[in-house]
C-alpha cells in the first residue's frame, strides 16, 4: 500500500480509446432519454392496470421498471468513468473498479428479476385456471412476462459484454488481489 501512496500514477489506468470516451458523452444521453420515455409507457400502462385490478400486467411493471432503473445506473457508472478521465488518457482505477461491480450487480439483478416473471407469471396462471380461463386466455397472459423477460435478458447479455470488454481492457480488473 506504501507503494501506490508513493506513485499516485498506480492510481491510473491507460483509458481504452479516450477520444471515443470524450464524444460518447451526448449520443448516450439521447439514447438514455429515448429509452426511458419509450419504456415509460410499460412502466406507467402496466401500473395503471395492476391498480385497476388486472394482475395479468404486472410484468410490464416489474421488467421494465427494473430496465429502466438498471439503464439510469449503467450509464451513472460509465459516466463515472468517463468523468475520471484526464489530459493524459487516463482513468481513475477506483472509477473503473466500480463501473465493473455495477456492471456485475446489474447483472446479477437481470436474473433475479427473470426469477421474480417467471413467478408471476405462474401465478398468474394459476389465478386465470382457478378461474376457469380457456388455454388460449392463459396463454396470451403470459405475453406481457416472456416480453419483460426478453428484454431484461437483452439487459444482461449487453452488460455482460460490457463486462467483458472492461475485463479485456482493464486487465487489472480480474488479476487476483495482494
Amino acid at each position: 500500500m506504501a507503494d501506490a501512496a508513493e506513485r499516485p500514477e498506480a492510481a491510473r489506468l491507460p483509458a481504452h480509446n479516450p477520444d471515443g470516451m470524450r464524444a460518447s458523452g451526448c449520443a448516450v444521453l439521447l439514447l438514455l432519454i429515448g429509452f426511458l420515455t419509450l419504456s415509460s409507457f410499460f412502466t406507467i400502462g402496466g401500473l395503471s392496470q395492476v391498480l385497476d385490478g388486472e394482475p395479468v400486467a404486472l410484468p410490464f411493471v416489474v421488467g421494465s421498471g427494473y430496465t429502466q432503473v438498471a439503464i439510469v445506473v449503467l450509464v451513472w457508472a460509465g459516466g463515472s468513468v468517463v468523468r475520471s478521465l484526464d489530459h493524459r488518457g487516463t482513468v481513475s482505477r477506483r472509477a473503473v473498479t466500480r463501473a465493473y461491480r455495477v456492471y456485475r450487480a446489474v447483472r446479477i439483478g437481470c436474473f433475479v428479476v427473470v426469477a421474480v416473471l417467471a413467478a408471476i407469471a405462474l401465478v398468474v396462471v394459476l389465478i386465470g385456471v382457478a378461474a376457469g380461463t380457456s388455454a388460449i386466455v392463459l396463454g396470451l397472459m403470459l405475453v406481457p412476462a416472456v416480453l419483460m423477460v426478453v428484454l431484461v435478458l437483452f439487459v444482461a447479455r449487453t452488460v455482460r459484454q460490457l463486462c467483458r470488454v472492461y475485463e479485456t481492457h482493464y486487465p487489472v480488473l480480474t488479476e487476483p488481489a495482494d
